[in-house]
Protein backbone atom coordinates (compact mmCIF):
# COMPACT_ATOMS: atom_id res chain seq x y z
CA UNK A 1 0.00 0.00 0.00
CA UNK A 2 1.64 3.45 -1.13
CA UNK A 3 2.43 6.08 1.79
CA UNK A 4 -0.56 9.03 0.52
CA UNK A 5 1.78 11.47 1.87
CA UNK A 6 4.65 9.79 -0.75
CA UNK A 7 2.55 9.40 -3.43
CA UNK A 8 1.23 13.20 -3.43
CA UNK A 9 4.92 13.63 -3.16
CA UNK A 10 5.90 11.97 -6.12
CA UNK A 11 2.68 13.49 -8.28
CA UNK A 12 4.21 17.00 -7.15
CA UNK A 13 8.18 16.23 -9.11
CA UNK A 14 6.32 15.23 -12.81
CA UNK A 15 3.65 17.26 -14.32
CA UNK A 16 0.44 15.60 -15.16
CA UNK A 17 0.73 12.78 -17.93
CA UNK A 18 4.17 12.15 -17.00
CA UNK A 19 5.39 8.77 -17.70
CA UNK A 20 7.86 8.94 -14.80
CA UNK A 21 5.83 8.31 -11.95
CA UNK A 22 4.77 4.84 -13.34
CA UNK A 23 8.59 3.93 -13.77
CA UNK A 24 9.48 4.65 -10.93
CA UNK A 25 6.55 2.69 -8.98
CA UNK A 26 7.27 -0.12 -11.24
CA UNK A 27 11.07 -0.05 -10.48
CA UNK A 28 11.11 0.16 -6.66
CA UNK A 29 7.19 -1.08 -5.58
CA UNK A 30 5.93 2.19 -4.03
CA UNK A 31 6.01 6.10 -3.65
CA UNK A 32 8.10 5.16 -0.52
CA UNK A 33 10.49 3.46 -1.67
CA UNK A 34 10.63 5.83 -4.20
CA UNK A 35 10.87 8.64 -1.35
CA UNK A 36 13.75 6.57 0.43
CA UNK A 37 15.58 5.50 -2.29
CA UNK A 38 18.85 7.64 -3.13
CA UNK A 39 20.69 8.93 -6.72
CA UNK A 40 22.54 5.77 -6.56
CA UNK A 41 19.75 3.44 -6.35
CA UNK A 42 17.79 5.77 -9.09
CA UNK A 43 21.08 5.42 -11.63
CA UNK A 44 20.88 1.32 -10.84
CA UNK A 45 17.59 0.92 -11.84
CA UNK A 46 18.52 2.75 -15.21
CA UNK A 47 17.46 6.32 -15.02
CA UNK A 48 18.93 9.17 -16.26
CA UNK A 49 20.34 12.01 -14.28
CA UNK A 50 17.46 14.39 -15.52
CA UNK A 51 15.03 12.11 -15.47
CA UNK A 52 15.55 11.88 -11.43
CA UNK A 53 16.74 15.70 -10.59
CA UNK A 54 13.08 16.18 -9.45
CA UNK A 55 12.87 13.24 -6.56
CA UNK A 56 15.87 13.94 -5.28
CA UNK A 57 14.87 16.62 -3.65
CA UNK A 58 12.88 15.45 -0.35
CA UNK A 59 10.64 17.76 1.28
CA UNK A 60 7.27 16.39 1.88
CA UNK A 61 5.76 19.97 3.25
CA UNK A 62 4.07 21.10 0.21
CA UNK A 63 2.65 17.53 0.20
CA UNK A 64 1.67 17.88 3.46
CA UNK A 65 -0.15 20.77 2.96
CA UNK A 66 -2.00 18.84 0.07
CA UNK A 67 -2.95 16.76 2.48
CA UNK A 68 -4.12 18.37 4.93
CA UNK A 69 -6.39 20.85 2.47
CA UNK A 70 -7.91 17.62 1.06
CA UNK A 71 -8.87 16.58 4.86
CA UNK A 72 -10.21 19.53 5.50
CA UNK A 73 -12.55 19.48 2.52
CA UNK A 74 -13.58 16.27 1.92
CA UNK A 75 -11.28 15.30 -0.80
CA UNK A 76 -10.25 11.51 -1.03
CA UNK A 77 -6.90 10.73 -2.21
CA UNK A 78 -6.20 7.69 -3.92
CA UNK A 79 -3.30 5.80 -4.73
CA UNK A 80 -1.75 3.84 -7.17
CA UNK A 81 -1.91 0.62 -6.19
CA UNK A 82 -5.30 1.08 -3.73
CA UNK A 83 -7.99 -1.46 -3.97
CA UNK A 84 -10.59 1.57 -6.13
CA UNK A 85 -7.36 2.66 -8.02
CA UNK A 86 -9.10 2.04 -11.89
CA UNK A 87 -8.05 -1.00 -13.27
CA UNK A 88 -7.38 0.59 -16.72
CA UNK A 89 -5.08 3.36 -15.77
CA UNK A 90 -2.68 0.43 -14.80
CA UNK A 91 -2.46 -0.05 -18.95
CA UNK A 92 -1.29 3.08 -20.10
CA UNK A 93 2.18 4.19 -19.75
CA UNK A 94 1.74 7.45 -18.20
CA UNK A 95 -0.96 6.05 -14.92
CA UNK A 96 -1.11 8.80 -12.57
CA UNK A 97 0.40 8.05 -9.43
CA UNK A 98 -2.18 9.37 -7.16
CA UNK A 99 -6.18 10.96 -7.96
CA UNK A 100 -8.10 13.42 -6.25
CA UNK A 101 -11.99 12.14 -5.87
CA UNK A 102 -15.12 13.91 -4.61
CA UNK A 103 -17.91 11.26 -4.12
CA UNK A 104 -17.43 8.08 -4.20
CA UNK A 105 -15.55 5.84 -7.26
CA UNK A 106 -17.49 3.04 -8.58
CA UNK A 107 -14.93 -0.15 -8.74
CA UNK A 108 -13.65 -0.47 -11.85
CA UNK A 109 -14.20 -4.48 -11.80
CA UNK A 110 -17.25 -4.48 -10.69
CA UNK A 111 -18.97 -1.90 -12.92
CA UNK A 112 -19.19 -1.27 -16.77
CA UNK A 113 -17.59 2.22 -17.85
CA UNK A 114 -18.83 3.69 -21.01
CA UNK A 115 -17.38 7.23 -21.56
CA UNK A 116 -19.63 9.58 -23.49
CA UNK A 117 -18.05 13.07 -25.53
CA UNK A 118 -19.05 15.53 -28.01
CA UNK A 119 -18.79 18.82 -28.79
CA UNK A 120 -19.47 21.71 -26.06
CA UNK A 121 -21.10 23.78 -29.05
CA UNK A 122 -23.79 21.02 -29.58
CA UNK A 123 -26.77 21.85 -31.64
CA UNK A 124 -30.44 20.74 -30.30
CA UNK A 125 -30.19 17.08 -31.92
CA UNK A 126 -27.00 16.43 -30.27
CA UNK A 127 -28.17 17.27 -26.58
CA UNK A 128 -31.42 14.92 -27.62
CA UNK A 129 -29.22 12.28 -28.29
CA UNK A 130 -26.55 12.74 -25.50
CA UNK A 131 -29.73 12.90 -22.91
CA UNK A 132 -31.28 9.64 -24.15
CA UNK A 133 -27.78 7.92 -24.69
CA UNK A 134 -26.74 8.83 -21.01
CA UNK A 135 -29.88 7.95 -19.73
CA UNK A 136 -30.09 4.60 -20.93
CA UNK A 137 -26.89 3.76 -20.50
CA UNK A 138 -26.81 4.57 -17.00
CA UNK A 139 -30.76 2.97 -16.31
CA UNK A 140 -28.94 -0.40 -17.95
CA UNK A 141 -26.55 -0.14 -15.36
CA UNK A 142 -23.73 0.95 -17.00
CA UNK A 143 -21.33 3.59 -15.17
CA UNK A 144 -21.26 6.90 -17.19
CA UNK A 145 -18.26 8.62 -18.01
CA UNK A 146 -17.34 12.14 -19.06
CA UNK A 147 -15.42 15.47 -18.52
CA UNK A 148 -17.76 17.84 -17.54
CA UNK A 149 -17.24 20.42 -19.54
CA UNK A 150 -20.34 22.63 -21.34
CA UNK A 151 -22.60 21.33 -23.75
CA UNK A 152 -22.15 17.60 -24.41
CA UNK A 153 -20.54 16.36 -21.58
CA UNK A 154 -22.56 18.28 -19.08
CA UNK A 155 -25.70 16.44 -20.70
CA UNK A 156 -24.75 13.30 -20.34
CA UNK A 157 -23.95 13.45 -16.25
CA UNK A 158 -27.43 14.82 -16.15
CA UNK A 159 -28.64 12.39 -18.04
CA UNK A 160 -26.96 9.26 -15.84
CA UNK A 161 -28.52 10.90 -12.77
CA UNK A 162 -31.84 11.69 -13.75
CA UNK A 163 -32.04 7.99 -14.59
CA UNK A 164 -31.18 7.38 -10.76
CA UNK A 165 -27.58 5.26 -12.17
CA UNK A 166 -23.90 6.66 -11.64
CA UNK A 167 -21.61 8.96 -13.61
CA UNK A 168 -18.14 9.92 -13.39
CA UNK A 169 -16.56 13.22 -14.03
CA UNK A 170 -12.89 13.11 -15.22
CA UNK A 171 -11.66 16.74 -14.72
CA UNK A 172 -8.71 18.70 -16.69
CA UNK A 173 -8.04 20.97 -13.55
CA UNK A 174 -7.70 20.57 -9.35
CA UNK A 175 -10.87 19.27 -7.61
CA UNK A 176 -11.54 22.06 -5.53
CA UNK A 177 -11.44 24.20 -9.10
CA UNK A 178 -15.07 24.05 -10.56
CA UNK A 179 -15.06 24.88 -14.43
CA UNK A 180 -17.55 25.92 -16.09
CA UNK A 181 -18.37 27.89 -12.94
CA UNK A 182 -22.09 27.43 -13.76
CA UNK A 183 -21.64 23.78 -13.38
CA UNK A 184 -21.67 24.15 -9.64
CA UNK A 185 -24.76 22.20 -8.90
CA UNK A 186 -23.93 19.55 -10.82
CA UNK A 187 -20.69 18.91 -9.40
CA UNK A 188 -22.40 18.13 -6.02
CA UNK A 189 -25.09 16.06 -7.63
CA UNK A 190 -22.40 13.84 -9.27
CA UNK A 191 -20.39 13.98 -6.21
CA UNK A 192 -23.70 12.49 -4.54
CA UNK A 193 -23.86 9.93 -7.57
CA UNK A 194 -20.59 8.89 -8.07
CA UNK A 195 -17.19 10.72 -8.44
CA UNK A 196 -15.50 13.58 -9.74
CA UNK A 197 -11.89 12.41 -10.36
CA UNK A 198 -8.60 14.57 -11.46
CA UNK A 199 -4.91 13.77 -11.53
CA UNK A 200 -4.45 17.47 -11.48
CA UNK A 201 -3.24 18.84 -7.89
CA UNK A 202 -5.46 21.20 -6.16
CA UNK A 203 -5.43 24.98 -7.25
CA UNK A 204 -4.67 23.73 -10.39
CA UNK A 205 -6.22 26.16 -13.09
CA UNK A 206 -8.40 24.68 -16.70
CA UNK A 207 -5.68 25.29 -18.92
CA UNK A 208 -6.17 24.56 -22.69
CA UNK A 209 -2.87 22.11 -22.47
CA UNK A 210 -4.61 19.72 -19.70
CA UNK A 211 -7.58 18.71 -21.57
CA UNK A 212 -5.91 16.75 -23.69
CA UNK A 213 -3.56 15.59 -21.24
CA UNK A 214 -7.11 14.41 -19.10
CA UNK A 215 -8.99 13.11 -22.32
CA UNK A 216 -6.44 9.67 -21.79
CA UNK A 217 -7.73 8.72 -18.78
CA UNK A 218 -11.47 9.28 -20.21
CA UNK A 219 -10.78 6.44 -22.59
CA UNK A 220 -8.42 4.50 -19.69
CA UNK A 221 -10.97 4.14 -17.59
CA UNK A 222 -13.58 2.58 -19.75
CA UNK A 223 -15.01 -0.23 -21.70
CA UNK A 224 -15.83 2.12 -24.83
CA UNK A 225 -16.13 5.33 -26.00
CA UNK A 226 -18.62 6.91 -27.83
CA UNK A 227 -18.92 9.67 -29.93
CA UNK A 228 -22.06 12.32 -29.54
CA UNK A 229 -21.53 14.76 -31.66
CA UNK A 230 -18.03 16.52 -32.64
CA UNK A 231 -17.01 18.71 -35.74
CA UNK A 232 -13.66 17.98 -37.22
CA UNK A 233 -11.19 19.43 -34.90
CA UNK A 234 -13.03 18.89 -31.48
CA UNK A 235 -11.34 17.56 -28.79
CA UNK A 236 -13.60 14.40 -28.44
CA UNK A 237 -11.76 13.20 -31.18
CA UNK A 238 -8.50 13.36 -29.29
CA UNK A 239 -10.14 10.98 -26.52
CA UNK A 240 -10.97 8.77 -29.39
CA UNK A 241 -7.20 8.60 -30.68
CA UNK A 242 -6.76 7.77 -26.81
CA UNK A 243 -9.17 4.79 -26.65
CA UNK A 244 -7.71 3.80 -30.41
CA UNK A 245 -4.14 3.51 -28.66
CA UNK A 246 -5.31 1.68 -25.84
CA UNK A 247 -7.06 -0.77 -27.99
CA UNK A 248 -10.48 0.45 -26.27
CA UNK A 249 -14.31 0.04 -28.64
CA UNK A 250 -15.01 3.15 -30.20
CA UNK A 251 -18.92 3.97 -31.14
CA UNK A 252 -20.46 7.02 -32.96
CA UNK A 253 -23.53 8.21 -33.10
CA UNK A 254 -24.67 9.27 -36.58
CA UNK A 255 -25.72 12.61 -37.43
CA UNK A 256 -27.18 14.85 -40.45
CA UNK A 257 -24.83 14.77 -44.06
CA UNK A 258 -25.34 18.59 -44.13
CA UNK A 259 -24.26 19.67 -40.23
CA UNK A 260 -20.59 20.89 -39.66
CA UNK A 261 -21.34 20.03 -35.82
CA UNK A 262 -21.65 15.78 -36.82
CA UNK A 263 -18.47 16.24 -39.32
CA UNK A 264 -15.98 14.23 -36.85
CA UNK A 265 -18.73 11.39 -35.77
CA UNK A 266 -19.91 10.97 -39.04
CA UNK A 267 -16.30 10.44 -40.70
CA UNK A 268 -15.47 7.52 -37.90
CA UNK A 269 -18.80 5.74 -39.24
CA UNK A 270 -17.04 6.22 -42.70
CA UNK A 271 -13.93 4.76 -41.30
CA UNK A 272 -15.39 1.68 -40.21
CA UNK A 273 -15.94 2.82 -36.08
CA UNK A 274 -19.88 1.23 -35.49
CA UNK A 275 -22.50 3.33 -35.56
CA UNK A 276 -24.73 3.36 -32.51
CA UNK A 277 -28.01 5.47 -31.85
CA UNK A 278 -29.50 4.53 -28.30
CA UNK A 279 -28.14 3.26 -24.85
CA UNK A 280 -30.33 0.03 -26.61
CA UNK A 281 -27.25 -0.53 -29.08
CA UNK A 282 -24.30 0.56 -26.42
CA UNK A 283 -25.56 -1.89 -24.01
CA UNK A 284 -26.33 -4.41 -26.51
CA UNK A 285 -22.49 -4.96 -27.07
CA UNK A 286 -21.96 -5.80 -23.38
CA UNK A 287 -24.52 -7.29 -21.72
CA UNK A 288 -23.81 -10.66 -22.86
CA UNK A 289 -19.99 -9.76 -22.01
CA UNK A 290 -21.42 -8.45 -18.90
CA UNK A 291 -24.72 -10.09 -17.70
CA UNK A 292 -24.90 -9.67 -14.24
CA UNK A 293 -23.33 -5.91 -14.64
CA UNK A 294 -25.63 -4.33 -17.76
CA UNK A 295 -28.84 -5.47 -19.01
CA UNK A 296 -30.74 -3.86 -22.08
CA UNK A 297 -34.08 -5.08 -20.83
CA UNK A 298 -33.59 -2.93 -17.58
CA UNK A 299 -33.39 -0.32 -19.49
CA UNK A 300 -37.01 0.27 -20.28
CA UNK A 301 -37.87 -0.39 -16.02
CA UNK A 302 -36.80 3.45 -15.89
CA UNK A 303 -39.10 5.92 -17.19
CA UNK A 304 -37.32 7.85 -19.96
CA UNK A 305 -38.24 11.54 -19.31
CA UNK A 306 -36.65 15.37 -20.96
CA UNK A 307 -35.86 18.51 -19.48
CA UNK A 308 -38.24 21.20 -21.03
CA UNK A 309 -35.31 22.96 -21.96
CA UNK A 310 -34.43 20.46 -24.20
CA UNK A 311 -36.91 20.11 -26.24
CA UNK A 312 -38.64 22.63 -28.79
CA UNK A 313 -42.60 23.47 -28.49
CA UNK A 314 -43.21 20.90 -31.60
CA UNK A 315 -41.18 18.47 -29.63
CA UNK A 316 -43.17 19.32 -26.38
CA UNK A 317 -44.76 15.34 -25.98
CA UNK A 318 -42.95 13.53 -28.38
CA UNK A 319 -39.13 12.62 -29.61
CA UNK A 320 -37.85 10.67 -32.30
CA UNK A 321 -36.60 7.54 -30.35
CA UNK A 322 -37.29 3.77 -30.20
CA UNK A 323 -40.89 2.63 -28.94
CA UNK A 324 -41.08 -1.36 -28.95
CA UNK A 325 -37.95 -2.01 -31.11
CA UNK A 326 -38.98 0.66 -34.04
CA UNK A 327 -37.92 3.79 -34.45
CA UNK A 328 -39.84 7.28 -35.01
CA UNK A 329 -42.21 9.88 -32.95
CA UNK A 330 -42.51 8.36 -29.54
CA UNK A 331 -43.85 9.96 -26.30
CA UNK A 332 -41.94 11.40 -23.44
CA UNK A 333 -41.98 12.69 -20.33
CA UNK A 334 -41.38 16.26 -19.69
CA UNK A 335 -39.68 16.85 -16.83
CA UNK A 336 -40.26 20.00 -14.26
CA UNK A 337 -37.63 18.90 -11.50
CA UNK A 338 -35.70 21.97 -12.22
CA UNK A 339 -38.41 24.11 -10.47
CA UNK A 340 -37.83 22.17 -7.29
CA UNK A 341 -35.32 21.61 -4.76
CA UNK A 342 -34.81 19.20 -2.16
CA UNK A 343 -37.09 16.63 -1.07
CA UNK A 344 -39.68 17.94 -3.23
CA UNK A 345 -37.02 17.48 -6.02
CA UNK A 346 -36.14 13.49 -5.31
CA UNK A 347 -39.69 12.71 -4.90
CA UNK A 348 -41.14 14.09 -8.07
CA UNK A 349 -38.31 12.71 -9.82
CA UNK A 350 -38.36 9.68 -8.78
CA UNK A 351 -41.53 8.67 -9.40
CA UNK A 352 -41.10 10.37 -12.98
CA UNK A 353 -38.85 7.90 -13.00
CA UNK A 354 -40.26 4.65 -11.81
CA UNK A 355 -44.21 5.44 -11.86
CA UNK A 356 -46.94 5.68 -9.51
CA UNK A 357 -45.38 4.85 -5.31
CA UNK A 358 -46.74 5.19 -1.93
CA UNK A 359 -45.18 7.48 0.45
CA UNK A 360 -44.00 4.97 2.62
CA UNK A 361 -41.13 4.27 -0.13
CA UNK A 362 -39.72 7.86 0.54
CA UNK A 363 -39.56 6.97 4.32
CA UNK A 364 -36.03 7.07 5.58
CA UNK A 365 -33.89 6.86 8.71
CA UNK A 366 -33.96 11.02 8.54
CA UNK A 367 -37.35 11.65 7.48
CA UNK A 368 -40.62 10.69 9.01
CA UNK A 369 -43.70 9.01 7.16
CA UNK A 370 -45.25 12.49 8.48
CA UNK A 371 -42.42 14.38 6.70
CA UNK A 372 -43.17 12.84 3.49
CA UNK A 373 -46.67 13.27 3.37
CA UNK A 374 -46.62 16.97 3.99
CA UNK A 375 -44.16 16.83 1.08
CA UNK A 376 -46.52 14.80 -1.04
CA UNK A 377 -49.35 17.05 -0.47
CA UNK A 378 -47.39 20.26 -1.53
CA UNK A 379 -46.37 18.71 -4.74
CA UNK A 380 -49.96 17.79 -4.85
CA UNK A 381 -51.40 21.46 -4.08
CA UNK A 382 -48.74 23.05 -6.66
CA UNK A 383 -49.96 20.68 -9.33
CA UNK A 384 -46.90 18.34 -9.79
CA UNK A 385 -48.44 15.00 -8.84
CA UNK A 386 -52.13 13.68 -8.14
CA UNK A 387 -52.83 11.15 -5.67
CA UNK A 388 -54.49 7.66 -7.05
CA UNK A 389 -56.56 5.33 -5.36
CA UNK A 390 -54.50 2.32 -3.37
CA UNK A 391 -52.58 5.13 -1.59
CA UNK A 392 -50.14 6.11 -4.75
CA UNK A 393 -48.98 9.38 -6.04
CA UNK A 394 -48.34 9.39 -9.99
CA UNK A 395 -47.40 12.55 -11.26
CA UNK A 396 -49.89 15.20 -12.66
CA UNK A 397 -51.58 14.80 -16.05
CA UNK A 398 -49.64 18.38 -17.46
CA UNK A 399 -46.34 16.60 -17.00
CA UNK A 400 -47.27 13.15 -18.55
CA UNK A 401 -47.62 12.66 -21.97
CA UNK A 402 -50.59 13.49 -24.39
CA UNK A 403 -50.43 11.78 -27.49
CA UNK A 404 -54.02 14.30 -28.37
CA UNK A 405 -52.04 17.42 -28.46
CA UNK A 406 -49.05 16.07 -31.21
CA UNK A 407 -51.08 17.90 -34.51
CA UNK A 408 -50.58 16.87 -37.67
Amino acid sequence: MNSILHSIWLACKYSAGSDMPKRLLEAFGSAENVYYADKTDYLNEGFRVNEISAVLGKSTSYAAKICEFCTNKNIRIISYGDDDYPTGFYHIPTSPCVLFCKGTLPRSDKNVFLTLVGTRAMSKDGALAARRMAFQAAAGGAVVVSGFARGIDSICHKGAIDAGGKTVAVLGCGIDVIYPPENALLFDEIAANGAIITEFLPGEEPKASNFPIRNRLMSAISHAVTVIEAPIGSGALITVNHAFEQKKKVFSVPGSPVDPASEGNNSLIKEGVAAVVDGYDLLGEFEFLYPDLVSVNRISKTKYFIPPQLLTKEQRYFEYGRNNGKFGAVPVNVSRADELQGDQREFYERILRSGPVTADEFVTKTRTLGDVLIGLAELEIAGYLSAIPGGLYTINEETSVKTDEKGD
